[in-house]
């Protein structure tokens, strides 16, 4: 089935490489590494930088056409999104995965199985939804109300990008999810740039706001959100913050209204993003030094209050570069609990699940 639908669609997704000789080496590599190791016994960085331990996968959802884009908590449960769940497809539904908490913990205290972590289908209903939206490009966040979901969609239609919010509810037993189509509202685009739309999303006060992928100075210089009311169904854009880079998820919010979202920087974006002068360079833990050639891979933390988002007094978290040098498309991001967060990329340079402590 995943064949069928890879030969099927064309997926207009960023080009990470060029194909020049040394890529072609790269890959070559790549592919001995496939065959012939374990591809996730992936080396510890050991630049400055904050600790990144890897949390090795098995089954499907390790694979690199995996495409994960969104992490979410339901329960106990740590629920990964694939972009394409069609691409996992059992008796023509599509799925989604999750893994307990517990098996999370046991492996970063080493306490349980030395195993990699299998993660278990939920059946996805997308009712249709995918072929009925012509340039469809993927589910892009996800955010739990109790039993409901909200995914955001992002389309390229000829060219023009468009942002969908849909609905959706989980069973009891997280066996199974169903979209509602009826429920598929269009999101106001801020700015139009080739496959950029929202990847991030936070609840709060039956509201979901909702975060456009790129808020630099340069290419947004009025940056906005969209705020959905969840008791009328009213789509406001608000304000937001100038942020370099891109947006690529958020945590939910704290106690104190604080969240944090994924900023990340792939080089080869240098031409599309135009990034300004990055404020908050100097107050990153560590510091760092932009270079268009060079990736940016941090957390920063915001704050949520009635007159908006700020940033929070807390320095970015600058995470630690991999030891070959790869930009990491960090993707999904949750907390785990009070230890640090689970971090996921997409596929480049391929699935890597995470988890980056926190020192109190």
């Amino acid at each position: 089935m995943w064949v069928k639908n890879t030969l099927e669609r064309k997926f207009n997704v960023r080009n990470h490489y060029r194909i020049t000789g040394i890529s072609v080496l790269v890959i070559l590599s790549g592919l001995f590494i496939y065959h012939c190791g374990d591809k996730q016994n992936i080396p510890q960085t050991a630049n400055s930088g904050h600790k990144i331990i890897h949390l090795p996968l098995a089954g499907d959802i390790a694979e690199r056409y995996a495409e994960i884009s969104g992490l979410a908590w339901y329960r106990d449960q740590l629920i990964l999104l694939p972009q394409y769940p069609d691409r996992f497809s059992l008796n023509n539904v599509s799925s989604i995965f999750r893994i307990p908490k517990r098996e999370i913990i046991d492996h970063i205290d080493q306490s349980g199985p030395s195993s990699n972590l299998t993660a278990t289908r939920i059946d996805f209903d997308e009712q249709g939804i995918p072929e009925d939206l012509p340039g469809f490009q993927g589910y892009e966040s996800i955010v739990f109300i109790e039993n409901k979901i909200y995914f955001t969609i992002e389309i390229n239609q000829d060219g023009a990008m468009q942002a969908f919010l849909v609905e959706g509810l989980i069973t009891d037993n997280m066996e199974r999810i169903v979209l509602d189509k009826s429920s598929l509202r269009l999101l106001p685009m801020p700015v139009q740039i080739k496959n950029f739309a929202y990847e991030g999303m936070i609840n709060s006060e039956n509201k979901l706001f909702i975060f456009y992928e790129a808020n630099g100075a340069n290419i947004n210089d009025t940056p906005q959100m969209v705020e959905f009311n969840l008791e009328n169904g009213d789509i406001r854009l608000k304000p937001f913050l100038n942020l370099e880079y891109r947006i690529t998820d958020a945590t939910s919010l704290n106690k104190e209204g604080r969240f944090w979202v994924i900023n990340y920087f792939w080089p080869g974006d240098f031409d599309v993003l135009n990034p300004a002068s990055d404020k908050l360079a100097a107050l990153s833990n560590p510091p760092i030094s932009f270079s268009r050639d060079k990736a940016v891979e941090r957390l920063v933390e915001m704050q949520y209050s009635q007159d908006g988002m700020k940033l929070s007094h807390n320095a970015p978290i600058v995470l630690q570069s991999a030891p070959n040098g790869d930009s990491r498309n960090w993707e999904g991001i949750v907390r785990l609990e009070n230890r640090g967060f689970i971090l996921v990329t997409d596929k480049h340079p391929q699935t890597i699940l995470a988890f980056v402590p926190i020192n109190k």
